[in-house]
């Protein structure tokens, strides 16, 4: 979320473009951080941690945020894209030429997220769940977020 607020400032991304934020374990520890952080002492700081336009999503509301067609940065907790939100988010929107999914941490061997960043373009990448989707959104990957224990 810092990265995307840092983004708007610099006007590399609209101040008024939506931003979702979806996974309760992430929503929380983002709270907790911001309480009991060392780094963001100051009140006024903890606002511009978040980016303008940002609503948290749950599974009441992440419905109408997948049926919504308009442009949108969604942030989800992924579990490598096979638990969690982006469970639901990647096969919604793996199929749409428009999006693109970002992992931005390692994905192991057999996850979701391994699965789609080495499928080609236009393979059907098949889900634990039976569904099956065409690759033709864009996918990238890094690890900029990484968390895993042989990240840089």
């Amino acid at each position: 979320m810092y990265r995307i607020r840092k983004l708007e400032d610099e006007g590399l991304i609209p101040k008024d473009y939506p931003v979702k934020v979806d996974g309760s374990t992430g929503i929380d520890y983002t709270f907790r951080y911001i309480s009991h952080s060392n780094v963001l002492r100051i009140k006024d700081e903890m606002k511009s941690f978040f980016p303008y336009n940002l609503q948290f999503v749950d599974n009441k509301s992440r419905p109408a945020v997948l049926e919504d067609k308009s442009g949108k940065i969604i942030i989800a907790t992924s579990g490598m894209g096979t638990h969690g939100p982006a469970a639901t988010y990647i096969p919604h929107f793996l199929s749409n030429p428009n999006a693109l999914i970002y992992f931005t941490g390692y994905t192991s061997e057999g996850s979701t997220g391994r699965t789609i960043c080495e499928a080609n373009y236009g393979d059907e990448v098949h889900f634990k769940n039976g569904k099956i989707v065409k690759k033709i959104a864009r996918v990238e990957q890094n690890s900029e977020f990484s968390s895993h224990a042989k990240a840089d």
